[in-house]
């Protein structure tokens, strides 16, 4: 999985999915997005210290 990173600082991080839209909140620099995947479809995610 890629790591994506915001180098200018904090962003609302909202994860867009066919059935649902997850809000994350807000994503600092140093942290990262981890997705929960069953089979082929995300099922959660939340937001974790890099």
């Amino acid at each position: 999985m890629p790591a994506f990173a915001n180098p200018g600082g904090v962003a609302r991080s909202i994860l867009v999915m066919p059935e649902r839209e997850l809000d994350l909140g807000i994503v600092g620099p140093d942290e990262r997005i981890v997705r929960e995947i069953e089979g082929t479809k995300v099922v959660g995610a939340r937001v974790v210290k890099a």
